[in-house]
């Protein structure tokens, strides 16, 4: 108090420029003993006493004016800021660091800003978008981000009851401005009679669990279409591999095997609307948030087999039309057997164990055995085998339960004909199932299971509020696209949710206190 009391300090200009930048400006007002200092040259004393959480220094120097000046955006081509990055890049990156550090400051944030909550959030978000900018410093910004946000959980620690939280979350509110500029009441306001009030309610808590049931009923009737297009499958590869085939003597065998079946049509558009939804997810959230979610990038890596496979399908089917149309309009005998015709036309007429290996209709059955694991040997027929294994869904099923203990070979997968791509992808996908069930789930589930168990029972309570909060959450994203087959009601739900857009946004705040009173962990998740 007595050192800022002086007239040197007036104004608080020397308290907010380092001591490089008073020499900058031709000002010695800083000197240094023949030790010299423990402290970088760039660092303000607003700066130093946040890095110490002095706080009483720290509210006697924003008495005086003092203050940390923000760092511009990292992309900055000011003057400044490119003079700066000439002369020395990772002198400017310590700077920022060191600058960082103040402004994520306990001290300095609850001192400092009108609303700490929202600023340290607002800091934490920009921290964690510096730490994929600033490599050098990756690991430091990563730990300033969640420092902000263990400063927002200290606060709502030190609450006693609601009303206090209510009172930190909605700060000190100017009934008078728009709502983009404050944060939204905790309690809903229903200005509406009593019946139009139930309605509206009624609708408000209904409507994520809508949401949540219609994906679960489309995903279902999803899994659904693959058991009945597995049994169709299976139909298919009943006779020989090499006999063919046909609904009357002039029509090419290939045409019957190429043509989708109304179970396929099904899940082909189940696809197309489940793609659409993936690719507007990705475009809402950014390329970057969506692939942080490896789900998202399960999920989309599927639905591109199935787009690829289904493609190679509709060109073994184009290929096959040709063929059809040549002979409908050059081949005059009552059946192709006794007919000429060229060997491009003639392949599409041969049984299953002359196509070649790189038959487009082949590779799309292998890559339909990919997307669907346990369906992968749906494309082999029964006499291609040197034994029975998954020529059906019930030999499938008993080839993979007895390979757990060991109790089917190798063999399981060999084909005896020259389709190797089939074979192979048969391998891998073998190998990967009896790597996974062994090595994975026989050796390691007992322990994880054992330890999953002891973490929930010691924390049931709040793991399941956690999880019913989450729940929640992710039926409350704005636009959205509902899954097949209730696109229809979108634009219904849609004018439903913006009526009572406000509202969702006023429960999430009670959510997050509903958490905190149990245990900090759920809340630092739910932050993040």
């Amino acid at each position: 108090e007595a050192i800022v009391a002086h007239p040197a300090f007036e104004g608080g200009l020397r308290l907010t420029l380092s001591p490089l930048e008073q020499q900058l400006r031709d000002d010695d007002f800083y000197t240094y003993d023949e030790d010299g200092t423990h402290f970088s040259q760039d660092v303000t004393p607003m700066i130093l006493a946040a890095h110490c959480k002095e706080y009483e220094i720290v509210q006697i120097l924003l008495l005086k004016g003092a203050c940390i000046e923000k760092p511009h955006n990292y992309f900055c081509k000011c003057s400044e800021c490119a003079e700066k990055q000439k002369q020395d890049s990772f002198s400017r990156s310590q700077l920022r660091m060191n600058t960082y550090k103040g402004l994520a400051s306990a001290a300095y944030l609850s001192l400092s800003s009108e609303d700490p909550v929202l600023t340290a959030l607002e800091l934490s978000n920009e921290l964690a978008q510096l730490a994929n900018i600033e490599t050098e410093f990756k690991n430091d910004y990563r730990k300033l981000s969640m420092k902000c946000k263990d400063i927002v959980v200290g606060i709502l620690d030190l609450c006693r009851n609601t009303e206090e939280v209510e009172a930190i979350l909605n700060g000190d509110v100017d009934q008078s401005l728009p709502s983009e500029h404050h944060w939204p009441c905790l309690r809903p306001n229903w200005p509406l009679s009593r019946k139009s009030r139930r309605y509206r309610e009624m609708i408000y808590r209904l409507n994520p669990f809508m949401k949540f049931v219609a994906h679960a009923v489309s995903f279902s009737l999803f899994l659904g279409l693959l058991v009945l297009s597995a049994s169709d499958r299976f139909a298919g590869v009943k006779n020989l591999p090499n006999e063919t085939i046909t609904d009357h003597p002039l029509q090419i065998f290939r045409i019957k095997t190429t043509q989708l079946s109304w179970t396929e049509m099904l899940i082909m558009e189940w696809v197309l609307g489940m793609t659409w939804t993936e690719c507007k997810e990705a475009w809402d959230d950014g390329p970057r948030e969506y692939i942080m979610h490896l789900w998202n990038v399960l999920d989309f890596g599927m639905l591109s087999v199935f787009v690829v496979s289904f493609t190679a399908r509709f060109m073994a089917f184009m290929r096959a039309s040709h063929a059809q149309l040549y002979v409908d309009l050059h081949v005059t005998n009552a059946d192709l057997v006794n007919g000429s015709l060229p060997e491009d036309v003639a392949y599409f007429t041969y049984a299953r164990n002359k196509w070649l290996p790189s038959d487009p209709q082949l590779n799309s059955e292998g890559l339909y055995s990919i997307a669907v694991v346990l369906s992968f040997s749906r494309i082999a027929c029964s006499a291609a085998k040197y034994n029975p294994a998954f020529t059906t869904v019930e030999e499938s099923f008993k080839t993979l339960f007895w390979s757990i203990f060991g109790l089917s070979g190798v063999i399981s997968v060999v084909l005896k004909y020259d389709h190797k791509l089939i074979e192979n992808i048969g391998y891998v996908i073998y190998g990967v199932y009896n790597v996974t069930m062994v090595v994975v789930l026989l050796n390691m589930l007992i322990a994880m299971i054992n330890h999953s168990y002891q973490e929930i029972e010691e924390d049931a309570d709040v793991e399941w509020k956690f999880a019913r909060a989450k729940l929640r959450l992710s039926c409350f994203d704005e636009g959205s696209t509902l899954p097949p087959p209730f696109m229809q009601g979108q634009a219904q739900i849609d004018s439903e949710s913006d009526e009572i857009n406000e509202e969702i946004k006023q429960d999430i705040s009670s959510l997050r206190y509903e958490l905190l009173e149990e245990n900090h962990r759920p809340l630092k998740n739910l932050l993040n």
